[in-house]
């Protein structure tokens, strides 16, 4: 994010990434790292490499880029710690190596490339995470359908809330 570049006339409704409620989380279980690109946060990410049931000591690596349904959602609450560069652009990104929380379920703040309508169904872009809504079951071209859906609504791209609950 850096230095900033606009002034709305109105705060947002919450920091994208960050937990939406107090209702109960889970995460993805054993050690998390972003993978060797990073991380973004409150993105959807999928595991890359690592833990299986056998090999409880290799931490499973994570990407904003995949295929199928995403593990979860990358959690903003680990970049307390690593803004290391005030005037970056990219302050949402957790680098190669460090630990994230990948959220499975709860209600998170996102933000969406378009608008949004409550119920909709949230689509994970296959390269890079982002989110999208649109009506459950349709076809996105190079998105894939979550569980999760719009709690809240949007007139064009900006923060919304989506849960899974």
């Amino acid at each position: 994010m850096g230095f900033p570049r606009q002034v709305n006339s109105s705060m947002a409704i919450g920091k994208p990434g960050e937990k939406a409620s107090d209702n109960p989380v889970s995460y993805v279980v054993g050690q998390c790292v972003a993978g060797e690109n990073g991380c973004f946060a409150s993105r959807f990410a999928w595991i890359t490499a690592g833990q299986t049931k056998d090999d409880i000591y290799n931490p499973a690596t994570f990407a904003n880029t995949g295929t199928g349904k995403p593990a979860g959602l990358v959690e903003a609450l680990t970049l307390q710690s690593i803004i290391d560069d005030i005037n970056s652009d990219n302050t949402m990104i957790i680098p190669a190596g460090y630990g994230v929380n990948i959220a499975q379920d709860g209600d998170y703040f996102v933000v969406v490339t378009a608008g949004a309508t409550v119920g909709q169904k949230v689509f994970a872009n296959l390269t890079d995470g982002s989110i999208k809504t649109a009506s459950a079951g349709a076809t996105v071209a190079g998105y894939v359908e979550t569980d999760w859906t719009a709690a809240t609504g949007a007139d064009s791209a900006g923060v919304i809330i989506i849960s899974n609950r």
